[in-house]
């Protein structure tokens, strides 16, 4: 969908985008620790968009490493969203999901302001007392918190540390 920004902040005149996203730090033991069939899946699309946006193929898909192919995605969505922010300005709210995490409900009532939601601070209270922040968002039934992710984040850092650093 970050490819997508642009085009959807350019058709609907006055929409607002909120960009939320993690950093290299995060995402790489995130991806790597699970979720390499979207970056696998991915990358070549990812990788001709990357090299548009650069104006010159610099990177040969199978040269790349896991770690580099994850950074290559995320370089490649974040540019996405750095046209869009860069078009639209005002139109757009950055938001690190770490940042997020640590301070709930001052985030989420920005991020809903910026939306143009009537009475923000209550509809943030009633997301926040709701399930939303204790399940895995792709996959509901589980239980999911800060304290699991952090875990999860860990344990992908001590197992995939080479591909991290290559990635980095």
């Amino acid at each position: 969908v970050s490819e997508m920004a642009e085009m959807l902040l350019e058709r609907v005149a006055g929409a607002r985008a909120i960009f939320m996203y993690v950093a290299p730090e995060v995402f790489l033991p995130q991806l790597l620790g699970g979720a390499m069939v979207d970056i696998e899946g991915k990358a070549a699309s990812r990788l001709e968009r990357l090299h548009r946006r650069l104006g010159e193929p610099v990177w040969k898909l199978e040269a790349l490493s896991p770690g580099e192919r994850v950074a290559m995605s995320w370089l490649s969505e974040m540019l996405s969203l750095q046209a869009a922010a860069s078009r639209f300005g005002s139109r757009c709210q950055w938001l690190d999901f770490d940042d997020f995490l640590s301070e709930p409900q001052a985030h989420l009532v920005a991020g809903l302001t910026h939306l143009d939601l009537a009475d923000a601070p209550n509809q943030a209270q009633a997301v926040l007392a709701g399930p939303l922040m204790k399940q895995y968002s792709k996959a509901t039934q589980f239980e999911f918190d800060a304290g699991s992710r952090a875990k999860i984040l860990e344990e992908a850092r001590v197992k995939h540390g080479a591909e991290i650093a290559r990635g980095l």
